[in-house]
Formats: structure tokens, sequence, C-alpha cells
């Protein structure tokens, strides 16, 4: 079993519309979220966050903190991370991994070709993605340390990734198992908890229906729907255990 973590990197106000596909103009509050799940043998990042690839409008990330500092706070360093699974190719969400030198890392291959076909020295950044964190993945893979999957799989024992390519492409969100059950880490099928609560998909998003699909199928895995994590959703810094001003324990 593992314990599960979720640690914000930085925080920011959005568009509703943006967040809830039909909602209003009104601003509400998210977090940028990244999360670790935690076993005697594998210490697993879901998703690396921003890094150096970090965008300069401050209302990105207000108060970011480095994601590859921020693990301090669970007691890692980057040299333990095991395993890192890369949710979609969009900047928030795979910065700095070349940092993590001794994880595999884990990525649906229809996220990393559309990437690939994305941004070129010419156009270093194409919706919402960035020649640096392709080049990365690109860098990763010589070593020989990406994992290229081709739809769900199993990762590691109670630890699963199911493909859905809803708000982005090749998106997949996470199946983890720890002693208070099972979690569903969204990703940014669902930016925020009224995605869950709704099935409503975020206004951002490459294809709604395959995200609102993804909410139900996520909601059906857990008896509990707040045990379906949000990406963004600034709450669950408070539903759940405090570690720290940035982390809380899920699971």
């Amino acid at each position: 079993m593992y314990e599960l973590y979720a640690l914000a990197y930085g925080f920011s106000r959005s568009r509703h519309g943006a967040m809830v596909r039909g909602a209003g103009e009104d601003k509400v509050d998210n977090s940028w979220l990244f999360f670790a799940a935690v076993s005697e043998k594998r210490k697993v990042l879901i998703d690396t966050g921003c890094g150096d690839n970090r965008p300069k409008v401050p209302e990105y990330a207000a108060g970011f903190v480095r994601p590859s500092e921020l693990v301090s706070e669970i007691g890692l360093s980057p040299e333990q991370i095991t395993e890192i699974i890369i949710t979609h190719m969009h900047w928030d969400h795979v910065g700095d991994v070349r940092l993590y030198e001794r994880a595999k890392v884990y990525v649906q291959r229809e996220a990393l070709e559309d990437a690939r076909s994305l941004v070129s020295p010419e156009k270093p950044h194409s919706q919402a993605v960035r020649l640096a964190d392709v080049e990365a993945m690109n860098e990763t893979e010589r070593q020989g340390r990406l994992v290229v999957l081709d739809g769900d799989c199993e990762v590691a024992p109670r630890l699963s990734v199911r493909l859905s390519g809803g708000h982005a492409a090749g998106l997949q969100y996470v199946v983890v198992e720890t002693k208070q059950g099972r979690f569903v880490l969204a990703s940014d099928d669902a930016y925020v908890y009224e995605n869950v609560m709704s099935e409503k998909a975020p206004g951002l998003c490459r294809d709604f229906a395959k995200a609102e699909k993804s909410i139900r199928d996520m909601k059906a895995l857990v008896k509990d729907p707040i045990k379906v994590i949000p990406g963004h959703d600034r709450t669950v810094m408070k539903r759940f255990e405090r570690i720290s001003d940035r982390v809380v324990r899920l699971g």
C-alpha cells in the first residue's frame, strides 16, 4: 500500500468558465498540484509540476516553490524517486523531469507524439507544450529510462494508469491503493471538485465527451467521489491531513 500526498507548488485565480465548462466569468481559487505515492520500495511522483520552464506571468503560480525542492517536505530528494508518471505533456505537469536522474518515466505514446508534433526550435511553445520539456523527455528516452505506454497499464502493484485523452492528447489518470482505500488522481480531466460532482468537463479541453466519460469512470472506481482528486482544486489542501502549508496526506 502507498502513502499518497498532494503537493502545491503555487496558487492562482482562474476564470470559472475555464475551470468548468459553461460556468461564468467570475474568478475562482486554484492550486498547482503534483502528487507522490510512497511505499517502502517505491517513491513515485505523479507529474513534476513546472521548474525551469516556469512562465514569467506571475499569476500563473503565485507563491511558486520549485517542485523538485518541495519533495523534501515528505522526506525525499530527487535522487530517491524511482518512478514518475507524466499524466500529459503540458508545461505545468512535466517541468524539471530531467532532475530525477534515476527514475523511470511513464508517458502515453499519444501524449508524447502529439507534443513532439507541436513544437520545434522555430516554435518552442504551442498549445501548453514547451520544447524544453519535449527535449528533456527525448533525453530520458536516450538514457533508456522512458517507458512509452499504449493504453491502460499497471505501473506497479496497486498503482495503475488509465488512458483518457480528454483534457489533452494521451492524458492518463492514476489509480492508487492506500490504507485508506482507493484514490484516483484525475489530472486535468477534472480541474476542480465541481467537475467531479457535476460531471462537467473543464472549459479548457481537447475532447469534452472523453473528459466527461473519464469523470464518470473515475467516480465509479471509488466509494466516495472526494477520493477523485482534481488537478487544481485549492480545497484539496483543506480537506485532507495537513503535513505542511503546501503538503497534505490523502491516504
